[in-house]
């Protein structure tokens, strides 16, 4: 797997305590008290925030084109799929998960109601099972008509 970062934490990702611009409208708000709940985990003595999202933010192309990128669509070969990765930049973080910044600094995701975590944002996570389901049937549907 290629080491990239998502454009959603590149370029001076969230700063704690700063409310700086991220590249895709996101900014960390006030930091959540969640008191004993992660004291086993990983996340024991992470810093959780709230995601707060400018309602006025619209993607650049070249911000469109590196995310589309980064979720694996060929915008030369599909660009009708570039609405995703523009969405995607616009996407409010669903419903239970929290950014988290680790003692060493790290960038975590944290979903308290199913108590998943993943390294990069959850909107890229959704929008890339949806791309390759979307894929999947596509070539399914081509192998079909070709039969």
């Amino acid at each position: 797997m290629e080491d990239m970062v998502s454009p959603n934490m590149a370029q001076g990702f969230y700063t704690e305590r700063e409310q700086l611009q991220q590249p895709c409208g996101r900014f960390l708000g006030d930091e959540i008290d969640i008191g004993d709940e992660l004291a086993n985990s990983v996340l024991a003595n992470a810093k959780i925030y709230n995601e707060i999202l400018d309602p006025d933010f619209e993607p650049t192309e070249q911000m469109i084109l590196e995310y589309a990128f980064y979720l694996g669509i060929d915008f030369e070969k599909q660009p009708g799929l570039l609405e995703y990765a523009s969405e995607g930049l616009k996407a409010e973080i669903p419903e239970g998960w929290s950014p988290c910044i680790t003692e060493d600094g790290q960038l975590l995701y944290f979903n308290f109601i199913e108590g998943d975590i993943l390294q990069e944002h959850p909107i890229d996570d959704i929008i890339k099972k949806q791309l390759k389901m979307m894929l999947e049937d596509s070539e399914n549907a081509e192998k079909k008509k070709s039969s």
